[in-house]
């Protein structure tokens, strides 16, 4: 049987300190989740900066 769930990936596209939007994000990520039917994923901009950092330092 085929996976029908729709997968919607929310990005936290700011790296400004003290973001109010992180809070937000955390709360519609929770509200999706918690559909039938419906995947989602936080995508945090700053954890990704922060991998890519440590690989450039290499």
């Amino acid at each position: 049987m085929l996976d029908s769930s729709l997968f919607i990936p929310l990005i936290l596209g700011t790296a400004r300190q003290r973001r109010q939007s992180e809070y937000v994000a955390k709360i519609i990520v929770k509200q999706v989740a918690a559909r039938n039917g419906l995947e989602t994923e936080l995508i945090d901009i700053i954890k990704m900066a922060i991998a890519s950092q440590s690989r450039e330092k290499r």
